[in-house]
């Protein structure tokens, strides 16, 4: 939600050097991309990268990693796809329950929000191994909303707490390295 991939790229320093290929996408509506930002319209730009990656590297497991919005997006996708794993950062349970958590004084907000992102009416269909990196301190989704969709999710799930990170400086608590063990967990069974 309005970032750029580039500002991410440091995310994926060790999965490259440890060799995986990272694509880093970016939505309609952000940055000079052009359309306007909506829940269909992300949910299309995530098939369109997906079928890219699949048509250029069809033999290559698929990870699908979605950060705070992009969780949202990344679960929708899981569901169609079988990915060999997800990893979700800072999820939320809905979009519709952030809006309602952080303007509870807006009547009918529920009926006003055009894209809810029901991520906690999707996860139990997600079936590859996941992994929730939650952050103790964040004021934007809350760790409890990640909590909630972790109670949601199928088991092999894995749920990492990082209590003094924020909504966007997990990385700066140790996330990488938790990362990189669910990853090698993962690819080596």
């Amino acid at each position: 939600n309005a970032s750029h991939p580039a500002w991410e790229a440091f995310k994926t320093n060790r999965m490259r050097e440890q060799g995986y290929g990272v694509l880093l996408a970016g939505y309609r509506g952000y940055l000079g991309n052009p359309g306007k930002p909506s829940e269909a319209g992300f949910y299309a730009d995530g098939e369109a990268y997906l079928k890219w990656l699949q048509q250029t590297y069809p033999d290559s497991p698929l990870i699908l990693y979605g950060e705070s919005l992009g969780s949202g997006v990344a679960v929708a996708l899981a569901i169609r796809h079988s990915p060999a794993a997800l990893v979700l950062e800072v999820p939320f349970k809905s979009a519709l329950s952030v809006a309602q958590r952080l303007y509870w004084y807006v009547p009918f907000i529920d009926l006003m929000m055009l894209d809810p992102y029901r991520s906690d009416l999707k996860i139990s269909q997600v079936h590859a191994p996941v992994l929730f990196l939650l952050a103790g301190e964040d004021d934007v989704v809350t760790a409890e909303a990640g909590e909630e969709l972790f109670a949601l999710a199928n088991e092999p799930k894995y749920k990492v707490l990082f209590p003094k990170a924020h909504h966007s400086d997990i990385y700066a608590s140790g996330a990488e390295a938790e990362l990189m063990k669910f990853l090698e967990g993962v690819f080596k069974k």
